[in-house]
């Protein structure tokens, strides 16, 4: 090796060997995986009983850094991990521990897919969008909410914004519902009712226990043989339908928001 007069390596020598270790560390940090992932809470929400809706405030942190958050989640979507766990409660996820498939898969993303593959035993198919329609009318002409917890979500809110096309055809969120989707909609809930459930648009004296800040088209469903109604929240999300009627099938813990009182 070439050495200088005074029998010393070249400085140049030095800073190359400082910059492949640098080099080095940081490649090797990059490669570490943090994808391990820990239930650090499952809190059940008050009054809620039935399986739609955020029946439980879920919060996550990753085990490797500091990074942490939470979701609300509907008591359908989490009773599949207890299989995958091994456990008999929901309340029992607090403290489990998993990792996704790699660094940056989304936790949420991962634990609601594991759920869906676990309802649709291991073989899960995007379902067509009369599919989701039809399952959403037969719910609705009983007066009860669609349970699409077999779904995954980006599936579901992919197949209802196709209600909110404006004239090109085009799903744009900033246009109302669209008449014809709506209409036939109505038809279906009529129809697998047998004549006896009608779904209409609501009216301003029509009593909602919440509204919602984002797009929604305000709703009711009518018995017309016992005159019970319940308000019905329709929006184009992963869960687009919501009762607020203040019977513990809504996310009653939603702020009061009363920018979109239907007019």
């Amino acid at each position: 090796m070439r050495q200088t007069k005074s029998g010393k390596r070249p400085i140049t020598l030095y800073l190359w060997s400082a910059m492949l270790l640098l080099l080095f560390i940081k490649c090797a940090y990059a490669e570490t995986v943090h994808n391990h992932w820990k239930f650090t809470g499952i809190t059940p929400f008050l009054g809620e009983t039935q399986d739609r809706g955020a029946n439980y405030r879920v919060e996550l942190r990753n085990v490797d850094t500091t990074e942490s958050g939470s979701q609300d989640v509907s008591r359908a979507r989490l009773q599949p991990l207890t299989k995958y766990f091994n456990i008999g409660k929901i309340e029992e996820l607090k403290g489990k521990d998993f990792k996704t498939d790699n660094d940056t898969s989304d936790p949420w993303q991962w634990l609601e897919e594991l759920s869906v593959k676990i309802k649709n035993n291991g073989n899960y198919v995007s379902p067509s969008p009369e599919e989701l329609y039809d399952r959403a009318a037969r719910a609705l002409a009983e007066m009860e909410l669609p349970d699409f917890s077999d779904v995954e979500t980006k599936d579901v809110l992919k197949i209802f914004s196709l209600a909110y096309v404006d004239n090109q055809g085009h799903a744009n969120f900033n246009t109302p519902i669209n008449e014809n989707w709506l209409s036939d909609f109505k038809e279906k809930v009529s129809k697998y009712s047998s004549g006896k459930v009608v779904l209409l648009e609501a009216s301003p004296s029509d009593k909602f226990s919440y509204y919602v800040l984002g797009k929604a088209t305000y709703l009711k469903l009518e018995n017309k043989e016992t005159g019970r109604t319940r308000p019905l929240i329709m929006g184009p999300y992963g869960e687009p339908f919501q009762f607020a009627d203040g019977n513990g099938s809504g996310p009653e813990f939603n702020p009061v928001v009363r920018s979109n009182i239907p007019k």
